[in-house]
């Protein structure tokens, strides 16, 4: 009995698919049928094939963050010179601007005077091109980054807020 519901069933679909493909096939053929009819008959010898306008655009591409309308934003960013080495790392320049926790660790970012970013995670340094800075290992801890350089140089760097604040308990 089970074998006669699955080839009924198999027949039913078999049966709506043609259905279907009949229904598209018609109005395919209707279409075609109705556009024939509706077109001008224009003889190929007095008429010419109209061209096509193809469209070009060659402007330069612009910066998305200035507004179209009104006047020009003026927004002051430090950009680093190609010449520049991105991986000079002098730790009395570093600010540490945030400590962001994730499910597989901390990751740091600070910032050089000069406006060079860097990002500490897994204890590697690296610099805004993803490449990592010899000679320096990065220790993040709750609130606070640990660096240490050549000669076991060790530099502790925390945030401008926290720093404030055991300004204010010290006086």
């Amino acid at each position: 009995m089970k074998r006669r519901k699955a080839k009924s069933v198999m027949g039913k679909r078999a049966v709506s698919s043609a259905l279907f493909a009949a229904c598209c096939l018609s109005l395919f053929v209707l279409g075609a049928s109705m556009a024939e009819a509706a077109a001008p008959v224009v003889s190929s010898s007095t008429a010419a094939a109209p061209e096509e306008p193809t469209y070009v655009y060659s402007a330069a591409s612009r910066d998305p963050f200035v507004p179209l309308i009104g006047g020009s934003l003026s927004i002051q960013t430090s950009v680093s010179s190609p010449e520049k080495e991105p991986g000079l790392f002098n730790p009395s320049t570093i600010d540490l601007k945030g400590i962001i926790r994730t499910r597989t660790g901390r990751w740091a970012v600070l910032m050089s005077s000069t406006g060079d970013r860097f990002l500490v995670e897994n204890g590697k340094i690296r610099d805004s091109k993803r490449k990592p800075v010899q000679g320096y290992v990065g220790i993040i801890k709750e609130k606070s980054l640990v660096l240490i350089g050549p000669n076991n140089q060790v530099t502790e760097l925390k945030m401008k807020r926290d720093q404030e604040k055991e300004k204010g308990k010290t006086k």
